[in-house]
């Protein structure tokens, strides 16, 4: 006997599912690793802890078993506070090696002079002018039967030229105010004048030491041409004669072996009123200046009068710029190596000087504007083809003397009211920079024959030794490297060697089998 609920009963529907009926199951339970699995969980965890608690100082706390939540928290923000340290401060000082601080140190006081060369010492007489070669000048630059007025020109001429320099060009107004210059006046090279009627060695000199020896002046001093026109100069490697000098003697430029008055060079000097203009109002005097042996001029100089003793102490200061500075730029650096090819302007055959670098700038200056130069102030400019001046070209430096008058330095207008135009020449010092700083000691010298006065001068160093600085870099790769260690001792207690450990650690972890 059966009972009818008991019977399975199914509801009709119109539901067809396309698979037909369904069987669902339980969801599986999750597959629990198997023992290989394990023992690599195991390992990695072990090695975690292991690289922690040896390599990185606090992380260990964090991975500790155990450990609570909150001081896992408190580790965790004092790592993160030492990380963050430890990145500012490196870009800190990564920053100031970017910057390339140059600064400039004492590298020592007690440098001997006779280490340098002596310096290079340019005579040059106020009176440009031998007027005893006058009537060989005019038979040689004038036509045979010249006129009057040929030759009255060809006077005023020397007039000018007696006391002419480049940065005195207001005395060319009077020449000009000469009326009806002839051609054959008007197409003398103004050089050419200026060499054949320059003081000679003899005519000037009367003794020479140097190295309490004596010499024959003419056999020390060489005639060169400066920016102050026709010079004789002693120690220099600018002309051809004294760089045939330079080949022939190996201690070619001299050194002094000590300091002191009397251990230099000494020279007295001559007048000669047959050498001299009638009635010129030109004083018995020279100007001198000290420079080095492959400079072309200086700026600075020193007038030395009649009847006097002139005293001349230099003080060398060597100031030389290491060498681990060459990657940077010279406009950064503000100077130039000897052996540098740069944009700044130097003199072919001789080693980068600023006051090369200057010389050549305001002969561009003048061949730009008048279009001709003149090799009694500039040494020429090779391999571009230019005239000499003539006197026909008086006019037009004349015109132009407010421009060639004055030197000015780059960026000058910017915080200087000057309405002047001048030459803006855009030169830096040379990285091995020597500077003679000179001091005149002038005294009265008897003469009991006052119509030929003398002047006498001694140039010499003041100490045995001398003082030499060095400009280095600031931070160095060496500094950065330093300091980097530091940082990451003092803020994360590493070290190369954790640094390796990392690595080391990194490279197991990625082949970890």
């Amino acid at each position: 006997m059966y009972y009818p609920n008991e019977l399975v009963y199914f509801k009709k529907t119109n539901f067809n599912h396309p698979q037909g009926l369904l069987i669902f199951k339980e969801a599986p339970e999750p597959e629990s690793p198997t023992p290989a699995e394990k023992q690599v969980q195991i390992r990695l965890t072990h090695r975690l802890l292991k690289f922690c608690q040896n390599t990185i100082h606090g992380v260990n706390h964090i991975w500790e078993p155990h450990t609570k939540p909150a001081v896992r928290i408190f580790w965790c923000l004092i790592v993160t506070t030492a990380l963050i340290g430890c990145i500012l401060l490196y870009n800190t000082v990564t920053q100031r090696h970017r910057e390339e601080v140059l600064v400039t140190v004492v590298e020592t006081s007690h440098l001997p002079i006779y280490e340098i060369p002596f310096p290079a010492v340019a005579i040059c007489p106020v009176n440009h002018i031998n007027w005893m070669r006058y009537k060989a000048a005019e038979a040689r630059f004038l036509p045979r039967y010249a006129a009057k007025e040929a030759k009255a020109a060809f006077y005023n001429l020397m007039v000018l030229l007696d006391r002419m320099t480049f940065t005195r060009l207001s005395s060319i107004d009077e020449f000009l105010k000469t009326e009806n210059i002839p051609r054959s006046v008007e197409n003398i090279v103004l050089s050419d004048v200026a060499k054949f009627m320059a003081l000679r060695c003899d005519e000037i000199f009367i003794w020479c030491n140097f190295d309490n020896t004596q010499h024959d002046c003419c056999k020390i001093f060489v005639p060169e041409y400066t920016g102050r026109g026709p010079c004789l100069v002693f120690n220099s490697v600018i002309s051809k004669e004294s760089r045939i000098k330079q080949l022939t003697d190996n201690f070619y430029p001299w050194r002094a072996r000590y300091g002191g008055e009397g251990s230099g060079l000494s020279f007295r000097l001559r007048y000669n009123s047959s050498l001299v203009r009638p009635g010129t109002t030109i004083p018995f005097a020279f100007t001198v200046f000290v420079k080095e042996a492959d400079e072309w001029s200086d700026t600075l100089f020193h007038i030395l009068q009649k009847n006097t003793h002139n005293s001349l102490m230099v003080t060398p200061i060597i100031t030389e710029t290491s060498r681990n500075t060459r990657h940077i730029a010279p406009a950064k650096r503000k100077c130039v190596f000897s052996d540098e090819i740069t944009k700044y302007d130097q003199i072919d055959g001789l080693g980068f000087h600023k006051y090369n670098c200057l010389v050549r700038c305001e002969e561009k200056f003048l061949l730009n504007t008048c279009n001709c130069t003149t090799s009694m102030f500039f040494p020429g400019i090779p391999n571009q083809p230019h005239k000499e001046c003539k006197v026909s070209d008086l006019q037009c430096m004349y015109d132009h003397r407010d421009i060639f008058n004055y030197l000015k330095e780059p960026n000058q207008d910017e915080y200087i009211n000057d309405t002047r135009r001048g030459m803006s020449c855009d030169c830096l010092n040379n990285c091995e920079s020597l500077l003679f700083l000179v001091k005149l000691n002038v005294l009265p010298l008897p003469n009991p024959n006052d119509t030929v006065p003398v002047i006498s001068g001694e140039v010499y160093f003041g100490k045995n030794t001398m003082t030499k600085y060095s400009s280095r870099l600031q931070y160095t790769y060496l500094d950065l490297i330093s300091n980097f260690g530091g940082i990451l001792g003092l803020f994360l207690g590493a070290s190369v060697l954790s640094i390796v450990e990392i690595v080391h650690f990194f490279s197991r972890f990625m082949h970890l089998p």
